[in-house]
């Protein structure tokens, strides 16, 4: 087994195209300078919360739903750098 995705790995390129693809996916939208969450992305991380308390997790980290609800909405189609890299832009 290789060692662990990371994020760290992707080009730049990769980065801006995964960035662009969360925002065609509705998860996030440019404004003001800033990228901001939209309501699609907030719903995604309150089902991965949901199922994650359901299933006894603790939730002390908060990077543990989003890596949940970036892996539901890709995971069939990305590699493992790109689930990484769009937990780290997420």
């Amino acid at each position: 087994m290789g060692s662990p995705a990371h994020a760290s790995e992707a080009r730049p390129s990769d980065q801006d195209r995964l960035l662009r693809q969360l925002i065609t996916d509705g998860f996030v939208r440019h404004g003001g300078g800033l990228l901001l969450a939209q309501p699609r992305w907030h719903a995604a991380l309150a089902r991965a919360a949901m199922e994650l308390h359901e299933a006894g997790e603790e939730l002390t980290d908060v990077r543990v739903p989003i890596a949940w609800a970036v892996t539901e909405a890709y995971g069939e189609r990305a590699s493992d750098v790109e689930l990484a890299t769009l937990v780290w832009l997420s």
